[in-house]
């Protein structure tokens, strides 16, 4: 006599496993988007970092010696700024700066330029800024301080050659 034997797994088993998996999918989703969010983050610091640099060096150029310090407060406000469009700042820095100007962070919002073309000697000569993953700017004054990184709808704001508004140990991250 023969015995039939049936391969494969039961329905109990199967239930077991997908509840299984579920339960390490619910509890490794979090990580995972907050992970996403973090490299949002970092890729919105490394582009403002890059196009604040490029504008230093044409600032350089245009005035033949470093010409942008620190303003001498811990307060920065944009209304003192000169606003300048996406296609102005990439008139001005493509291809010898830098080889494209990024419009938009890494949330899709698009950044806000900021440059002295003339009075460049000045304080207050070029900014730029990202409104963070909720796309709205906080305010148009900053205060010079770090923000807590898991916080993605902070602005990240870059003025005279320096952060004014940055996720804490963002180079560590």
């Amino acid at each position: 006599m023969r015995r039939s034997q049936k391969k494969g797994f039961t329905a109990v088993e199967l239930i077991v496993i997908v509840t299984i998996v579920g339960l390490i999918f619910i509890v490794l989703l979090p990580f995972y988007l907050d992970s996403l969010e973090k490299a949002k983050q970092r890729k919105t610091m490394a582009n403002v970092n890059s196009i604040g640099k490029a504008m230093m060096n044409w600032m350089t150029d245009q005035a033949g010696a470093a010409a942008a310090g620190a303003a001498g407060t811990d307060v920065v406000d944009m209304d003192n700024f000169e606003s300048v469009s996406h296609e102005q700042l990439d008139a001005i820095m493509v291809p010898v700066y830098l080889a494209t100007i990024p419009q938009s962070d890494g949330w899709g919002s698009d950044l806000d330029y900021y440059l002295k073309i003339l009075d460049f000697n000045e304080e207050n000569a070029l900014a730029i800024r990202s409104p963070g993953k909720d796309g709205f700017w906080d305010g148009s004054a900053y205060t010079m301080a770090p923000f807590v990184s898991t916080n993605y709808k902070s602005d990240i704001v870059w003025a005279d050659g320096m952060f004014v508004r940055w996720p804490q140990n963002w180079k560590e991250q």
